[in-house]
């Protein structure tokens, strides 16, 4: 049995700081945990002026805000927590998050959730929301060493994993948000459980790694002081490696909240979770998770006529099923099981044919230490610009940067030696390394301006090895397509009228 010593030099050795507490289910909590801040917790003077004083500095920017409840004082003391208490770095990260979250956005609320995932990222992601702590925070499981990261990384591109991540925490925040209003009390945070079980060095892929890092400093920003507690079960001596991989996209906050059980999973779980929601396979009386998906799809199928019910509003959806006040988690069960996939190693028939489509794809090579750059002159405004690529080996860098015609115009009478250093393109998509030869890459831009786009596939990283690429670019032309479509339909009207005339005639 791991003495608390023996589990913090284990984790230390991984380049962390938190200590691990418990010890065949005995909790000793640490002073450090004893003065940690959480939602609904009395402010000192202090602290309660610089809610204030945040408040004022947003007023201005209300009126772009996706829903009031983001001025919400609990909503407020978060996004301070996050940054310390300091007011600059907190206005500045609240802004950030709703810029990300805009309205008219592809990452609001009401857009993610009209959105319709791919299923096999469901059924293959293992993770769900399932009942709640002793505090009344809902709980977030999580069989991370069951998941079959290469596998799941092949299923869809880089974009779509991202949405997707996305996706799932929007979903997520939509059950504290409704627990406030059934119970008249404020729920913002989740007790997360990490399952390690199986966790091996396939966990350790690395394009599943990166999209998982990238997703989760983001995440830590837009949506702020959302978990609890974080109760790691079952760490295996790979565990060491995994989180000093995860550990610098994660913030000392979160560091301090992850506690390592060791021993009996029940008598540790216990102490945080009522044994009605532990699952059996821990020795509790709770359900246990789902081996086939079944169960999260079925939630899923329910949330989308929920929302339509709602007129497609998560607002409105938040507020119906909180005046639920006879909600019970047993109503979340399918066939006993709660909606939460134990996931499992992905069928290879279900990966993205990395070659498919690129028959007729254009060929480059990108030079080592090099880029490539592909112009492309839009003449319509509201043209909607589609992109798709991948390369033979190895992952390439990607950009979108506009140039506008005044600018596009000067260039071409420039030599390059003139052209280089200058400053007079705008990025419009920021440059990102893409596993491409993984998954194929696509996306879209709508171009509100005329000009000239340049798609980029940047290799400057790399000073010893060319890529290979193949790429399709395709412009649509909106307002020219509607013309046509409008001629169409006027000349068909013409020939029907025509047409009746010759009948009608006597």
């Amino acid at each position: 049995m791991a003495s608390d010593a023996q589990d913090a030099v284990a984790v230390a050795e991984a380049g962390d700081t938190m200590t691990s507490n418990l010890q065949e289910g005995k909790s000793k909590r640490t002073s450090k945990s004893h003065s940690m801040w959480f939602p609904g917790m009395p402010l000192g003077e202090k602290k309660a002026k610089l809610v204030a004083q945040l408040r004022e500095r947003l007023v201005d920017h209300a009126a772009e805000l996706e829903t009031e409840e983001k001025m919400d004082v609990h909503i407020l003391e978060k996004y301070l927590n996050a940054r310390q208490w300091n007011l600059d770095k907190t206005e500045a990260m609240f802004k950030f998050s709703n810029d990300f979250r805009t309205p008219t956005g592809e990452f609001s609320a009401d857009a993610l959730m009209a959105w319709d995932p791919p299923l096999t990222l469901l059924r293959y992601t293992p993770a769900g929301v399932y009942g709640e702590d002793k505090d009344g925070n809902p709980l977030a499981w999580s069989f991370m060493g069951r998941s079959d990261p290469a596998g799941v990384y092949r299923l869809a591109s880089k974009r779509i994993h991202r949405k997707w991540r996305f996706y799932e925490l929007m979903r997520m925040t939509t059950v504290p948000a409704i627990m406030t209003r059934q119970r008249g009390k404020y729920v913002g945070q989740f007790t997360m459980v990490l399952d390690l079980k199986g966790l091996g060095m396939h966990s350790a892929y690395m394009p599943y790694v990166r999209i998982f890092n990238e997703c989760n400093k983001l995440a830590q920003q837009v949506y702020p002081e959302l978990i609890r507690h974080i109760l790691i079960l079952n760490p295996p001596s790979i565990f060491k490696v995994v989180f000093a991989l995860v550990r610098p996209f994660l913030m000392e906050r979160v560091v301090e909240k992850i506690r390592v059980i060791r021993g009996s999973p029940l008598a540790g779980l216990s102490e945080y979770i009522d044994v009605k929601y532990i699952p059996a396979m821990y020795g509790g009386e709770g359900p246990d998770p789902d081996e086939t998906g079944e169960a999260s799809v079925q939630l899923l199928k329910q949330h989308k006529v929920d929302l339509k019910a709602a007129n497609g509003s998560v607002q409105t959806m938040v507020d119906q099923q909180g005046a639920n006040k006879d909600f019970k988690w047993e109503d979340t069960l399918v066939d006993g099981k709660m909606p939460v996939t134990m996931s499992g190693k992905v069928p290879a028939e279900l990966f993205v044919d990395i070659g498919d489509g690129f028959e007729d794809a254009e060929k480059a090579t990108v030079a080592a230490g090099g880029v490539h750059t592909v112009d492309i002159e839009i003449k319509s405004s509201g043209s909607v610009l589609c992109w798709d690529f991948m390369s033979k080996a190895k992952d390439v860098g990607f950009k979108l940067e506009y140039s506008s015609p005044a600018n596009a115009a000067a260039a071409a009478t420039e030599s390059k030696k003139k052209q280089k250093g200058k400053q007079d393109r705008e990025v419009i998509v920021a440059l990102e390394r893409y596993d491409c030869h993984v998954v194929p890459e696509s996306n879209n831009h709508i171009c509100t301006q005329t000009g000239v786009y340049h798609l980029v596939f940047d290799n400057s990283y790399s000073w010893m090895r060319s890529k290979q690429i193949l790429y399709k670019v395709v412009v649509q032309d909106i307002a020219a397509e509607s013309k046509d479509v409008d001629d169409a339909d006027a000349a068909a009207l013409d020939d029907a009228v025509h047409d009746v005339s010759l009948d009608d005639s006597p």
